[in-house]
C-alpha cells in the first residue's frame, strides 16, 4: 500500500498572542435624552397600568417582568444598558430576537425586510418602583452613563398573551409546558412557590416536582382547562405557555412495495476496532434475541418501566446503524470502531403519556452526569419544530452538559420535511438546534448524485445557531433504504428511512477517529472535520446545514492528492488576540492556492437568552501577508503588511451588529469558508482571533477558556509536494497525526 498523507497535527503550537489595537467612534443615539423620555413617557403609563391592574398573586413578592426593546443600533454587548438596569433596581431575566419598525434610524433595512431585529429584554423588577419612577420621571436626571443607556431604548411594554402559542388539541384539558423566568437557585423559590399559589387560585392544579431547571428557566408539566389559558398567562413570570410536545423517534414509513426484499445479514466476528472508546445511545432497549450481543451492552436506565417492543425495534436499527452503517447485500458489515452502552430510557410506562419528554429527558441526564463518555447518540426527541423562542429544555440541558466537556453528541434532526415549510413546521427539532451538538439531517442516497431526503427536517436554526442541520448523512428513501438488523427477524434485515438512522450514520465516522487515533482529537476538532470535509455542492443551505458528510472514516482523516490539511486545536482565553499562521511552503508559491479553513468551538449558554444564548463569539481577521509586500494597492496606494481581507464575510468593511452576526455568523460556534488566492499574494498568512465573552448579551465579569478546534486545508493541482513542503518548513512543530493502527480503505458507492 502506497504511503498515506494523514493529517498534519499540532498547529497550535504555531499560534501566539498579540496585541491588536481596537477601532471605534463616535456612537449613533437616535434619540436625545429629553426625546426620550418625552416618546416613551406613555409607554411607560400604559404599562404601569397594566401591572398595576394584575392580581397580586399574579406578582410575587411584588414583582413583575417587563419587556424592554433596545433600539436595534444597540444590538451588540459593549452596549448593554446596565447602568440603566442598575440605577432602576431592576433585574434582567432574559431576551429574544425582535423585528421592530423603528422611529429614527441612519440606516435602511436590508433589502428585502421590513424592520431591523432588535434586542427585546425581559426585566424584573417591584412594581412600586416602576410606579414610582413614571411618576418621577419628568424630573428625572441620572448620570450621563445612565441617560445614555436610556436613549438606547425604542419600547417599553408589559407582556401579554403572545406568551400563549398555538393550541392544536380540541381537548378540553390541554397538556402544557409553562415556561417560567426563574432559576434553580434559592433567591428565585419566591417565583416557583408563587405560581403554585396562583394557579390554585384560579383552580390549577400544579405538580412541582415535575419540574425541570436550565439556566434561568423553569420548565412545568402540567394540564389547565383550556377556558383559563389566557388567565394563567397572567403570572408575570411566564415565559411561554405551549402545547406540550410529544416524543418523537424520528423514523418514517417506506409506502412502496416494489423494493428488493430482506436478507440475511453477515455480522463480523471479534472485538472492536478500541474496546476502550465510551460511546452510549439512549433510546428504546434491544430485543431479547438479536445477533449484536458482543458489541452492545445493554443497560437500563434508573426508573424505567417494562419495554416496549415497538421501541426495541426501533432500538436495534439505531444501534446497528451505529455499529454498521447501512447493510449491504451479500457483504460482511464492517467491523465496528467500538462497543455500545444503549440505555434503555423508553418504556410502557411513559409511552402515550402526556409529559414523557420530561421523564425521558430526566433519565437521559441522569446517565449522563454520571458516567463520561466520549460519543452520544440520540434519535429521539421533542416532536416540536423549533421557534426562534424560547430554546426547549431539551436542547438547553443538552447545550449546558456539552459545553464543559470531552463528549461529542450527535442528534437526528426530524421528520417533518414536508411539512409547511413558510409557517415553520418543517424546522428542525429540538435537539438538533443545539450549539455544541451535530444535528444531522438526511441524504436521500449514498451515489455521488444526492438530495436532501425528503422527509429531512430543515433549516434555518436560530441566531446563534443558524447553519442547521450541521451536516446530512445518508439515512434511507423509498428507492434506496438504510438497511437495518430486523427486531422480527433476528439475523435479517429491515429497509427503512428516517433521520433516526443518519445521526448514527453520521456518527460512526467520528467514533473511529477516537478509534484509531486516541486522544490527538478533541470534541471541538472532530466536530469541526466532520463540517469541514462536508459536501455542500449546490444544495440550499437550509436543507442540507454545511454539507453531506462522507461516509467513510479514511475521507475524514487522510489528506488527497494536492491537498493538506492542519488541525490546531487547545484553549482560547477571553479578550486575548491570538495569531494562528496558516501554514504555507518557504519556497515561493508559483500557482493558485485554494484555502478551506473551520472554526470550531464549544461554548456556555444563557439559556434564558434566545438571542444571545451562547457566552462566547470569536472575531476573526484574515491578513494574507505579514512579511511586508511591494506594489501598490488597486487604489495606487502603498499596499500593507498586515492589511485585511475577507474571509469569512465577504466584504472588509464595517458592518452592524446584526449584519455579523447573519452575515459572518459572529456569536455561532461553527464558521467555515474558502477562498482562492493568486501566487504572490500568500506571505506568511494569518487569521487574528479574539475570543468574545458575554452573559445575558452584556458584558461578561467571570470569563473562561472556551475548547476550540481550527482546521485549514490548502490545495493546488499544479503545486507540487505540497503536503511534505509544508512539514518541511515548520519542523519540530508541526507534526503528522499518526493512527494506532493503519486506517482501512473502505469503497461506497
Amino acid at each position: 500500500m502506497a504511503e498515506r498523507n494523514y493529517l498534519i497535527g499540532f498547529g497550535q503550537r504555531l499560534a501566539r498572542p498579540i496585541s491588536l489595537k481596537k477601532g471605534g467612534g463616535d456612537k449613533f443615539y437616535p434619540y436625545t435624552f429629553d426625546e426620550a423620555k418625552a416618546r416613551l413617557s406613555d409607554d411607560l403609563t400604559e404599562t404601569i397600568e397594566s401591572i398595576e391592574a394584575l392580581p397580586d398573586l399574579a406578582c410575587p413578592s411584588d414583582r413583575t417582568v417587563i419587556s424592554i426593546t433596545l433600539h436595534p443600533s444597540f444590538l451588540a454587548r459593549s452596549y448593554y444598558p446596565t447602568d440603566l438596569l442598575r440605577d432602576l433596581n431592576l433585574r434582567a431575566v432574559g431576551s429574544r430576537a425582535k423585528p421592530v419598525v423603528v422611529e429614527k434610524s441612519n440606516k435602511k433595512p436590508k433589502a428585502g425586510l421590513k424592520a431591523f431585529i432588535a434586542p427585546e429584554l425581559f426585566v424584573s423588577g417591584q412594581r412600586e418602583d416602576l410606579s414610582n419612577f413614571v411618576d418621577d420621571m419628568a424630573r428625572w436626571y441620572p448620570a450621563a452613563s445612565v441617560q445614555d443607556d436610556f436613549r438606547k431604548i425604542e419600547a417599553i411594554s408589559n407582556l401579554n398573551d403572545s406568551r400563549l402559542k398555538e393550541i392544536e388539541t380540541e381537548n378540553e384539558i390541554v397538556p402544557l409546558e409553562v415556561v417560567l423566568h426563574a432559576s434553580e437557585a434559592n433567591g428565585d423559590d419566591y417565583i416557583i412557590d408563587g405560581f403554585r399559589k396562583f394557579a390554585k387560585k384560579i383552580g390549577i392544579k400544579v405538580d412541582l416536582d415535575q419540574r425541570l431547571h436550565a439556566g434561568g428557566l423553569c420548565f412545568i408539566p402540567m394540564r389547565a382547562p383550556r377556558d383559563l389559558l389566557h388567565e394563567l398567562t397572567e403570572f408575570s413570570f411566564i415565559r411561554l405557555v405551549r402545547q406540550m410536545p410529544k416524543l418523537s423517534l424520528n423514523e418514517t414509513v417506506i409506502r412502496t412495495a416494489s423494493l428488493p426484499g430482506s436478507f440475511q445479514a453477515k455480522i463480523p466476528r471479534g472485538n472492536p476496532v478500541n474496546s476502550e472508546v465510551k460511546t452510549a445511545i439512549f433510546d428504546g432497549g434491544m430485543p431479547d434475541e438479536h445477533p449484536i450481543g458482543s458489541f452492545v451492552n445493554s443497560r437500563d436506565a434508573d426508573g424505567v418501566g417494562p419495554a416496549v417492543r415497538a421501541y426495541q425495534a426501533h432500538g436495534l436499527g439505531v444501534t446497528s446503524a451505529l455499529l454498521f452503517g447501512p447493510l449491504e447485500r451479500g457483504k460482511e458489515a464492517p467491523l465496528p470502531y467500538s462497543k455500545v452502552d444503549h440505555w434503555r430510557v423508553l418504556d410502557s410506562n411513559t409511552r402515550g403519556d402526556d409529559f414523557e419528554l420530561f421523564a425521558v429527558l430526566r433519565r437521559i441526564m441522569n446517565v449522563l452526569r454520571q458516567r463520561e463518555y466520549d460519543y452520544v447518540c440520540l434519535s429521539i426527541g421533542p416532536a416540536l419544530p423549533i421557534d426562534d423562542d424560547p430554546v426547549h429544555i431539551w436542547t438547553s440541558s443538552i447545550d449546558t452538559y456539552l459545553s464543559s466537556r470531552k463528549t461529542l453528541l450527535v442528534t437526528a434532526c426530524g421528520n417533518t420535511g414536508e411539512d409547511d415549510w413558510e409557517c415553520g413546521k418543517a424546522r428542525i427539532q429540538p435537539c438538533a438546534d443545539a450549539v455544541n451538538a451535530v444535528g444531522v439531517g438526511s441524504a436521500n442516497s449514498e451515489g455521488p448524485k444526492w438530495l436532501r431526503a425528503p422527509y429531512s427536517s430543515i433549516g434555518p436554526g436560530r441566531t446563534p445557531g443558524f447553519v442547521k442541520p450541521d451536516v446530512i448523512s445518508f439515512g434511507g428513501s423509498e428507492e434506496e433504504p438504510f438497511w437495518i438488523l430486523d427486531a422480527k427477524r433476528s439475523g435479517y434485515t429491515a429497509g427503512k428511512m428516517g433521520t433516526s438512522y443518519a445521526a448514527p450514520n453520521a456518527a460512526r465516522p467520528a467514533v473511529g477517529m477516537r478509534s484509531y487515533f486516541g486522544e490527538q482529537f478533541s470534541g471541538p476538532a472532530i466536530k469541526a472535520l466532520m463540517v469541514h470535509h462536508a459536501a455542500k455542492s449546490r444544495h440550499q443551505q437550509r436543507e442540507v446545514g454545511w454539507g453531506r458528510l462522507p461516509s467513510t472514516l479514511d475521507r475524514l482523516v487522510v489528506c488527497p492528492n494536492g491537498e493538506v490539511t492542519i488541525v490546531f486545536q487547545g484553549l482560547l482565553e477571553p479578550s486575548q488576540y491570538i495569531r494562528f499562521p496558516v501554514p504555507v511552503p518557504t519556497d515561493p508559491l508559483r500557482s493558485k492556492i485554494h484555502i478551506k479553513a473551520t472554526f470550531c468551538f464549544f461554548s456556555p449558554i444563557d439559556s434564558e437568552d434566545s438571542l444571545n444564548y451562547t457566552r462566547a463569539g470569536l472575531g476573526i481577521v484574515f491578513r494574507p501577508s505579514t512579511a511586508g509586500h511591494p506594489g501598490n494597492n488597486k487604489a495606487g496606494k502603498p499596499r500593507s503588511a498586515h492589511e485585511a481581507k475577507p474571509f469569512f464575510k465577504n466584504d472588509v468593511f464595517h458592518s452592524d451588529e446584526y449584519e455579523k452576526r447573519r452575515d459572518e455568523h459572529k456569536w455561532e460556534t461553527i464558521l467555515r469558508a474558502e477562498k482562492s488566492f493568486d501566487p504572490g499574494v500568500l506571505n506568511q498568512p494569518v487569521f487574528d482571533v479574539e475570543h468574545h465573552a458575554r452573559v445575558h448579551g452584556g458584558p461578561a465579569a467571570r470569563r473562561t477558556d472556551i475548547a476550540y478546534a481550527l482546521i485549514i486545508s490548502l490545495s493546488s493541482s499544479t503545486e507540487p509536494n505540497l503536503y511534505n513542503r509544508i512539514l518541511a518548513a515548520y519542523p519540530n512543530q508541526l507534526e503528522i497525526m499518526q493512527p494506532n493502527i493503519e486506517v482501512p480503505v473502505t469503497v461506497r458507492r
